[in-house]
Order: structure tokens, then C-alpha cells, then sequence
């Protein structure tokens, strides 16, 4: 079966890698010169990635640890004027690995496309809902107070 590597193919590449803990595919998803961006970013938390390897190895460290993401979906996609970019509305849901409890965040993504690889993905999240979510509201509120 051959891949199509347009914006909706190279998303739901990238949500199924991230169900399967794959990293290498979500490296190689990116590529050298991929780009990820975080403008809601918290504290501690990059605004900006560079390169797929940097973009993994920063999701491996945050993502499995904090929750356990069973389904995503429904994936809601919006085509732009650009045909090479998308905008994504999804929710994931599971568990959080610390207590157990259920785990559900919203989150909308903008997604670029070059070259048959993520160019650019902003991943516009809340991070005060991830730490509602994820029962770390008091980390949050502790680092918000330390970046004041």
C-alpha cells in the first residue's frame, strides 16, 4: 500500500504514531527541517522545535509519561485556501498514567505540509486545561508563579 503524503494522510500518520508510541515515524513524519510550534506554550515548555528527532525525543518525554491516549477522535478537518495546509480539530482521550483517572483534552492543530512531510504543525492547546487534565494544575500554578 503506498502512503499519500498529503496534510490530512501525513495528521492521521502522525495521531496513529503518537497511539503507538512510535517515534522514529514520527521523526522521520517531520524531517530534518520540520517544524512544531506551541503558541499557548506554559512555562517550561518550548514555543518552538526544530527537526524531527528534536520533535520526538521532546513529545517521548512528555507525552507517554503524563497520559495514556486510547482513541482520538472525531477528527474534524478544515481545508484552507493553501491546498498544502489544514486545520484540525480532535479530542484524545485515556488515561493519566499518575492517578489513572480518565483523560480527555481538545485540541486544534495547523498543519503545513511539504515535500510529503510535516513542514510546520502549531498545536494550539490549553495548557491549563492538560494540567485539569492530567491532575497537575498545582505543577502549573507552582511554575507560573516561578516565571512571574
Amino acid at each position: 500500500m503506498t502512503q499519500n503524503n498529503e496534510p490530512v494522510d501525513l495528521l492521521h500518520r502522525l495521531l496513529d504514531a503518537l497511539r503507538r508510541y512510535d517515534w522514529s515515524e514520527v521523526e522521520a513524519l517531520w524531517g530534518e527541517d520540520g517544524v512544531i510550534e506551541y503558541p499557548f506554550a506554559g512555562p517550561g515548555m518550548p514555543e518552538r522545535l526544530v527537526g524531527g528527532r528534536r520533535i520526538a525525543e521532546h513529545i517521548a518525554a512528555i507525552y507517554p509519561v503524563r497520559s495514556e491516549v486510547t482513541d482520538v477522535g472525531p477528527v474534524v478537518v478544515h481545508r484552507t485556501e493553501d491546498p498544502a495546509t489544514i486545520v484540525a480539530e480532535f479530542t484524545a482521550r485515556g488515561r493519566v498514567v499518575r492517578t489513572g483517572a480518565p483523560y480527555e483534552l481538545s485540541y486544534l492543530g495547523v498543519l503545513t505540509a511539504s515535500g510529503g512531510r510535516i513542514a510546520r504543525y502549531r498545536d494550539h492547546f490549553s495548557p491549563v486545561a492538560a494540567a485539569v487534565a492530567t491532575g497537575s494544575v498545582a505543577e502549573l500554578v507552582a511554575a507560573l508563579g516561578e516565571a512571574a
